[in-house]
């Protein structure tokens, strides 16, 4: 803003709103010309930093049978259909069960050991198909203290009340 003075009065000159004011000061019908040029432009997005980019790699694999299941969800979710497992973890321990859980537990697709600090923990997953190993295997380690259930590779809760009654409706048929 300026000021000065004029005929001994001292007044204030802005261009700030003088075209929202009507007046025709330096900002004066800009607004009526923006927005005609804004409505000639197209409403679409401009494309983003990614996009931008020039394609040095395919912006997605064709064949993802090398990845593991997690990288595939991640990378590609949806794309390759899992199936949904029920999962067991539980240490070893001594007794006369622990052959046939080990037994049963190999009949998984997806049965690993990994040693620990307490000793070698063992882990096995099964679809609805395989129902009744599942079955047979928690019924065997459901009184070790240190058995935990995964519900498609994650921890949840009511895994015990709620995920293996649901299983269990499979041991019939099979599914």
């Amino acid at each position: 803003a300026t000021s000065g003075a004029s005929s001994g009065r001292w007044s204030a000159w802005s261009t700030e709103g003088s075209s929202r004011r009507g007046s025709t000061g330096v900002g004066a019908g800009m607004g009526k010309n923006t927005h005609d040029i804004l409505a000639t432009m197209g409403r679409e997005r401009p494309p983003d930093f990614a996009d931008r980019l020039p394609r040095v790699v395919p912006k997605e694999e064709q064949d993802i049978s090398q990845l593991s299941d997690e990288m595939a969800d991640l990378l590609y979710p949806g794309r390759r259909p899992r199936p949904f497992r029920i999962g067991l973890r539980f240490d070893r321990f001594d007794g006369p069960g622990l052959a046939p859980a080990l037994a049963l537990a190999r009949q998984s697709p997806v049965y690993r050991e990994e040693p620990g600090r307490d000793g070698v923990s063992y882990h096995a997953a099964f679809d609805a198909g395989a129902a009744r190993t599942l079955l047979g295997l928690y019924e065997i380690v459901k009184q070790r203290p240190d058995l935990e259930l995964r519900v498609d590779g994650k921890k949840l809760p009511y895994a015990h009340e709620l995920w293996l009654p649901l299983v269990w409706m499979f041991v019939g048929g099979e599914a």
